[in-house]
């Protein structure tokens, strides 16, 4: 299936659009309309999955649609849209650090691979550090919207998770982009936007380690 088909435009939509429409009905206290809009793109990014026969997305999407259920249901309307942040980022932690065991490629000397169909040995070091650092990043993501949602105000949390959480995952790969240009010179980086684009489009479905 092309990746520009009309169901991952829809996907890429909702997406965008799903922190404002969380922040949003929260500031005006309608926690429950915030609810119904992270069912939504749940629900889209599991019809989405099917349609690109990506069973472990879909099983995944489907595990959190039935957990946010169950919260909602057992816990509460806020405590559903507390779950999220914390488990995305708690999830990309452990797929990071999974990575990192001994016999494993860690995910950014893959990404390397993938991307330039090589991994210079001056990157094989350099990648495995970045790996550690991503997956500390995520690990201090989940703790923060941990804490904020015990402890902060409802707003404060929603303005973290929904908007400084993504700005600072930019900032990262921004610094990591350029501190790459510093150490490697001699490397073509082709821009910070191009870099973007293929990491985006990167597919894994043919890797084998």
């Amino acid at each position: 299936m092309h990746r520009r088909s009309p169901w991952f435009l829809l996907l890429v939509a909702a997406i965008v659009t799903y922190p404002f429409v969380v922040h949003f009905n929260l500031l005006a206290d309608r926690p429950l309309h915030a609810v119904i809009g992270l069912f939504v793109v749940l629900a889209i990014g599991l019809l989405v999955s099917l349609a690109y026969r990506n069973r472990n997305a879909a099983t995944i999407i489907a595990l959190a649609i039935l957990g946010c259920a169950l919260v909602l249901n057992q816990v509460g309307t806020l405590q559903a849209l507390y779950l999220p942040p914390i488990a995305f980022n708690a999830g990309l932690c452990a797929l990071f650090a999974s990575t990192l065991r001994p016999g494993k490629m860690p995910l950014i000397t893959r990404y390397i691979l993938k991307m330039e169909g090589e991994v210079p040995p001056e990157l094989v070091p350099y990648s495995r550090n970045l790996t550690r650092i991503w997956a500390g990043f995520f690990a201090l993501m989940a703790l923060t919207s941990t804490l904020l949602a015990l402890y902060a105000p409802t707003a404060i949390w929603s303005l973290f998770t929904n908007f400084i959480n993504y700005l600072l995952v930019l900032l990262l790969l921004g610094g990591e982009y350029f501190m790459r240009e510093k150490l490697f010179p001699h490397r073509q980086q082709r821009g910070f936007i191009n870099f973007l684009r293929r990491l985006i489009a990167t597919n894994f479905h043919r890797h084998h380690e």
